[in-house]
């Protein structure tokens, strides 16, 4: 049980007040106890091990299940169902397999195996928002860099995570991808996939109960409405209640999403995608540098200090989504393909902010802050692919539009509070009244053309040729300021080019460049405004994959510079910057994935990252480290089935990750020291029931992920327990 509200006589309510009811939410997924009771057991001589049939492989999309964790393909890298080993940029590619056994929550979990990526997860955690950093560049919502099913995803970092029971896969494309995607940061992508409808029956039902009173149920139904299979659906929800971390917090979700496929022939097919999202977790807190990060001769602040109001305290965030995919042949040559989604964010956010520590080095100056945040965005992508044959040379034409109409509104204001000692706090102290600081109204639009040939030759050499040209439009206003609004038109051309050679026994090297841009918000001192950043990567790699295996070997060696960047404007640098600066990032990248024996699964990565600043007007600056960009990360999970052993039910993992040192800025952000997490999963099947145990960051490891900004820092989480007990007929 969490601490109690020191003074104002209030209580969490207990453990049967809260609101969960298991038996309705059952109900709700459609299926109750008493069908569970009524279904017959398997008799003694029928319980099998779980039955994987490795052939299937031959059978896989870019969007459909992985058996196993080695994707052999994706659209990620081209807008086409296309073979990795046939794309000349590094992909990552994390199935829901990986993301069941290593017992990821949120997406900065599921990415946390994955070379060249590290979580920004601030304060408020990974429960909330999403933001990372890829090859030493931020990725986030507002930047274009998160998709889902390979369309611009929410608009803004605070429009809510991504539930990770709701996806099939989580795919990072690494590097520029603008010929594809439009504006975005040149660290790359990260698209997720939305699991579909399908003809094979599929009924799952699950209760989880964990660490910090998690209590939650999901199910996931889908097969054919008919018997033909023309029409196929898919239901998958979730309900979950717990705390979080930190004293008086909270975690709840609500999540449902429906799907459904109309495929009246072989040649078209239009499946319909929605979800409703409903979260309220808590902003866990900064707690002061000294004390956390830094020594405090008052001592060391626990994981669970919290040093806000409880009363004044959530992330309330409503998100809804409804879309289609539709795809028609109208020849074996010649397809047509569309993509559509409407989103909508609404949220209500409370949290605190330090404002300073007074001498003694406990006392905390802090405020409230609060945001009532609403969001919607339209996006459109259409496109023809163009499948020929010149001369023995085969083409893979690709030939699109996409559109992107983005709305959000934001009015926060800010709230007086009374200090408080971060190591005896008394909450329910005075407090002053919201005061209005920001009414911001935002409106952006996109529009791109993109053109791309896959030139495939003597069954040897894939070439890829693109070019895109955009158009974007930004209007902004803050109502307190006054009425006028702002608006920047920008127009950027980007392109790629790509070859990769298919050896023997193999093996794939390649090689590529590839562009980028993202707009900048702002003006010069001379009432300029400001240009587009512009990205642009070189990039060799290999692959190699051994004949008759699922283990996949990836290499990279990358260049990825960034330039327009602000820097001080050396006639008034206090106030105006000018872009003349630049950030260049150099690394490799190494990654293993698949089964490389019976039995094993096996995820391995490494990454070394120089990201720094090489144009700057601040002389500070020149040659300094990326903030929080670790030079070397490594991880590895392990996943063996005890089946060779005579033990075909019981299967165990373990994983390690390690993240080394990263740099503060000379802006007052302290470096912060390497640290290293344990995982590990413990499962047994029986039958249709499967038993799993959960834990992450196994040793209980006091660690800080993500830069201190703001006068304080925030601990990641501490060691994490949830046992699953799952029933698949």
């Amino acid at each position: 049980m969490k601490n109690t509200v020191s003074n104002t006589g209030s209580t969490r309510p207990p453990f049967p007040r809260r609101r969960l009811g298991l038996a309705l939410q059952c109900a709700l997924l459609g299926l109750s106890a008493q069908a569970l009771a009524q279904t017959p057991a398997p008799a003694a001589d029928s319980v099998l091990g779980e039955i994987k049939v490795q052939g299937a492989r031959a059978g896989e999309s870019a969007t459909g299940p992985v058996i196993g964790y080695q994707a052999g393909r994706s659209a990620v890298g081209t807008k086409t169902d296309t073979p990795l080993n046939e794309v000349a940029q590094a992909i990552s590619v994390v199935t829901a397999d990986q993301i069941q056994d290593t017992g990821a929550r949120s997406l900065q979990d599921a990415l946390g195996y994955t070379a060249g990526v590290s979580a920004e997860q601030g304060s408020y955690g990974a429960l909330s928002t999403e933001s990372f950093m890829i090859r030493g560049f931020e990725v986030q919502p507002f930047s274009g860099g998160i998709l889902r099913d390979g369309m611009k995803y929410q608009p803004n970092v605070y429009n809510g995570a991504q539930e990770t029971y709701g996806l099939e896969r989580v795919e990072v494309l690494k590097g520029a991808s603008s010929l594809l995607y439009g504006t975005g940061a040149p660290g790359g992508v990260i698209n997720t996939v939305s699991k579909r409808p399908s003809a094979d029956l599929l009924k799952e039902l699950s209760v989880t109960v964990g660490s910090d009173r998690r209590r939650q149920v999901a199910g996931d139904y889908g097969g054919a409405l008919d018997d033909a299979g023309v029409w196929t659906y898919r239901l998958t929800g979730l309900a979950r209640q717990g705390d979080s971390v930190v004293d008086f917090g909270d975690n709840d979700r609500t999540y449902v999403a429906p799907a459904l496929t109309w495929r009246p022939s072989a040649a078209t097919s239009l499946t319909l995608l929605s979800s409703y999202q409903h979260s309220k977790v808590t902003d866990n807190g900064n707690l002061p540098i000294a004390g956390s990060l830094l020594y405090n001769p008052n001592g060391k602040l626990p994981v669970a200090r919290y040093l806000g109001e409880p009363d004044f305290n959530y992330f309330d965030n409503t998100q809804k989504t409804i879309g289609y995919v539709f795809t028609h042949a109208f020849s074996d040559s010649l397809t047509l393909n569309q993509g559509m989604r409407y989103f909508r964010s609404d949220l209500d956010y409370k949290y605190y902010q330090i404002l300073g520590v007074n001498d003694d080095l406990r006392t905390i100056r802090r405020r409230g802050r609060q945001f009532s945040d609403h969001t919607n965005a339209v996006t459109i992508d259409t496109n023809l692919t163009w499948k020929l044959d010149t001369g023995g040379v085969a083409h893979t034409i690709l030939a699109g539009v996409d559109y992107l109409s983005q709305h959000h509104d934001s009015d926060r204001a800010n709230t007086a509070f009374a200090p408080i000692d971060a190591y005896a706090p008394v909450y329910g102290g005075p407090r002053g009244t919201a005061t209005p600081t920001d009414m911001w109204r935002l409106r952006q639009y996109a529009t791109g053309v993109y053109l791309q040939d896959q030139i495939k030759f003597a069954d040897k050499w894939v070439v890829l040729l693109g070019g895109r040209h955009d158009r974007t439009r930004q209007v902004q206003a803050d109502l307190l300021a006054g009425p006028d609004t702002t608006t920047q038109r920008d127009n950027a051309n980007t392109g790629r080019a790509g070859v990769v050679y298919l050896g023997p026994n193999g093996i794939s090297p390649y090689l590529s460049v590839s562009q980028s841009f993202a707009p900048e918000q702002g003006v010069s001192r001379t009432g300029e405004m400001f240009k587009p950043t512009r990205g642009k990567q070189y990039e060799a790699g290999v692959r190699f994959q051994p004949a008759n295996s699922s283990l996949l070997l990836t290499g990279a060696l990358y260049q990825l510079t960034q330039t327009n960047v602000q820097t001080p404007d050396p006639v008034d640098p206090d106030n105006y910057s000018v872009q003349t600066g630049a950030v260049r990032s150099r690394g490799v990248e190494l990654e293993a994935k698949g089964s490389p024996m019976r039995n094993l699964e096996l995820v391995a990565a490494y990454s070394y990252i120089d990201a720094k600043t090489t144009k700057t007007n601040n002389p500070d600056e020149l040659g300094a480290r990326q903030i929080s960009v670790p030079r070397n990360t490594a991880s590895a999970w392990v996943h063996y089935s005890f089946a060779g052993l005579g033990a075909a039910p019981l299967k165990a993992g373990v994983g390690v990750r390690y993240v080394g040192d990263r740099p503060g800025n000379i802006f007052g952000v302290p470096p912060e020291p390497a640290y290293t997490l344990l995982d590990a999963v413990l499962s047994y099947e029986l039958g249709n029931w499967k038993y799993a145990l959960n834990a992450n960051n196994l040793a209980d490891k006091r660690y800080v992920p993500s830069p201190c900004y703001g006068r304080g820092c925030a601990y990641g989480a501490p060691r994490t327990l949830a046992l699953t007990a799952s029933y698949r007929w």
